[in-house]
């Protein structure tokens, strides 16, 4: 299963800069796939208290949401693809989701390349 500790080093950095990225994850209320693009390290739209829950013991991901304008937490156990750098990480396999299909809306570009998860 896909956790904080074993991202790939690419989505790391760019987490860790503050690059955007993209994410193609399964809902947990409703199970529908749902696709965020937004960056992390976005002090907008904070209270400056903190977030009252710890991300890495519950396996979540903040991402400030850029359509939205909203901080989301992204449960790493059903991400299916993450886009970064012009590159597409495959986690489908690393988190049981061999159902989800690499349709055009998802992600489709020559330039692309894909990448799968270990």
């Amino acid at each position: 299963m896909l956790n904080t500790k074993n991202l790939p080093d690419a989505v790391n950095e760019a987490l860790v800069t503050g690059e955007m990225i993209s994410l193609v994850f399964r809902r947990r209320t409703d199970r529908e796939l749902t696709r965020v693009t937004g960056r992390a390290k976005v002090e907008k739209h904070t209270s400056g208290v903190g977030s009252k829950i710890n991300h890495t013991d519950q396996n979540l991901l903040n991402v400030f949401d850029m359509h939205h304008e909203k901080h989301k937490n992204i449960p790493l156990e059903n991400v299916a693809f993450i886009k970064c750098r012009n590159t597409i990480f495959d986690c489908r396999k690393k988190n049981h989701l061999s159902d989800v299909e690499m349709s055009g809306n998802v992600y489709k570009r020559k330039t692309t390349k894909v990448v799968k998860v270990k």
